[in-house]
């Protein structure tokens, strides 16, 4: 892990996984990096680790003047673990090895460590202020998905064919959802009684008509972000030669079983319509017009008139 990814050493005590022995399969024990700032201290997705506590068989035993090595084998890799010598202790410590009941210690462990994963170990350690930012773009997130469901329902219910995003910033009912949105986003200070920020307004039409275009419902005639854009389901010559090519082309023998498929509509459509034209805004007219049962979905992606 790269020195800027890790969390400063003072936030440390944060996680609370640092003050613990932290139950780890050894395989991402071996894996992990160690901190760049403070030697001894290892990283597992942010988390900062300091002490691990491991199980396994002993599968090596070497002993030297003042500790005890062992080979540990969890199934997912092996680890060397020392034991420091205690003439006292000694004896007894070896012996709660032999007769601990570790069948019973390993099922437990297996049934553990899943859970210990997925709770903690595998979401990624964030600070306050980030867990922060992160609802603040989940809320956003949410709001343009809302401010796009608005727009192609305002584009609906007035029959709608072109427009520019600029039309779109000043039609109330839809400014008036960045308005609710603005109202709750910390991270935005706006004063309202003096008007909305013009630049969240633009930004947020920009992503939402941006997620309309993904799915197909709009599309431009350009590469120029700033031209006209077209509804795809209002626009009544783009239907009609979509309509043409496939009636045009499932007459011929190639096409007579299976229909045409999605990629050479599009082809043609690029061809004799605009060549800025989407796959996604193909996917979208078809699914049109087969809910206006003007064509049929022959198999997978290929589609016939009847």
């Amino acid at each position: 892990m790269e020195l800027e990814e890790e969390v400063p050493s003072l936030l440390w005590g944060l996680d609370p996984v640092f003050s613990a022995f932290t139950r780890m399969y050894i395989k991402d024990i071996q894996e992990m990096k160690e901190s760049k700032q403070v030697p001894g201290i290892f990283f597992y997705n942010r988390h900062p680790i300091r002490q691990v506590d491991v199980l396994g068989t002993v599968v090596l035993t070497k002993e030297r003047d003042a500790c005890h090595t062992y080979g540990v084998d969890d199934g997912t890799g092996i680890i060397n673990c020392t034991c420091w010598k205690n003439p006292v202790a000694e004896q007894k410590s070896l012996s709660d090895k032999i007769n601990d009941p570790i069948c019973d210690a390993q099922i437990s462990r297996m049934l553990e460590l899943p859970h210990l994963y997925r709770e903690i170990y595998d979401k990624t350690f964030q600070l306050p202020e980030e867990r922060q930012s992160d609802q603040d773009s989940a809320a956003m997130l949410g709001s343009i998905t809302v401010l796009s469901e608005k727009i192609m329902d305002f584009l609906s219910g007035n029959k709608i064919q072109n427009f520019y995003q600029q039309e779109l910033e000043t039609v109330d009912s839809l400014v008036s959802l960045i308005r609710q949105c603005g109202s709750r986003t910390t991270s935005e200070q706006m004063d309202f009684k003096a008007g909305l920020n013009a630049k969240l307004i633009r930004s947020s039409f920009t992503e939402a008509i941006k997620v309309l275009q993904e799915k197909g419902a709009l599309f431009q005639k350009s590469k120029d972000p700033n031209d006209v854009y077209c509804v795809t389901k209002e626009d009544k010559e783009l239907y009609r030669v979509t309509l043409e090519i496939i009636k045009g082309d499932c007459k011929r023998p190639k096409y007579a079983e299976k229909g045409c498929h999605l990629r050479h509509i599009l082809s043609c459509v690029q061809q004799n319509y605009s060549c800025f034209v989407t796959e996604a805004v193909i996917h979208y007219l078809l699914d049109l017009m087969e809910s206006n049962s003007d064509v049929v979905t022959a198999m997978e992606e290929y589609y016939t008139v009847f």
